[in-house]
């Protein structure tokens, strides 16, 4: 009996990673700065894109990611000095997601959103910094192109 739970287990296991990383491959994620050189006090607005690249239509879940009315959670690598700065956004514990939570993009089609993102991360020193939006298994959303940037 422990033997066929064990198997059962691990054959729904392997199907919801298989499913992932196929959704994985269908959605493109990319990030896209208006320029590369900032002022310490000026917005630094970042354009967050998901394309779906699949002939089907697929939907995803936008928890955690920048098409949220705000930030949630740390979805951002930035480092500068060669350090991962800290998340300074709100955090929220969620319930079941719902239909509403979900973003559903035909074949072909993109869905983008510009936050600010000193909104939510110290960026105020001078120097070079790098970004890279990074996916969750939670989502689906494989980690973006990963860009540089400069304060002065």
């Amino acid at each position: 009996m422990k033997y066929i739970i064990l198997i059962t287990f691990l054959t729904l296991i392997s199907c919801r990673t298989q499913k992932t990383g196929d959704q994985m491959g269908e959605l493109a994620t990319k990030i896209e700065l208006n320029k590369t050189t900032y002022k310490q006090d000026e917005a630094i607005e970042l354009t967050f894109t998901v394309s779906n690249l699949h002939d089907n239509t697929v939907s995803f879940l936008k928890w955690q990611t920048p098409l949220e009315s705000r930030l949630t959670a740390s979805c951002f690598a930035i480092i500068y000095n060669e350090e991962e700065l800290t998340y300074n956004g709100i955090m929220i514990k969620r319930s079941e997601s719902t239909k509403h939570d979900y973003v559903t993009l035909n074949s072909g089609e993109s869905i983008s959103k510009t936050i600010d993102i000193k909104n939510d991360y110290s960026i105020d020193k001078p120097g070079q910094y790098s970004i890279q939006f990074y996916g969750r298994l939670m989502n689906d959303l494989s980690d973006s192109n990963t860009l540089k940037f400069e304060i002065q």
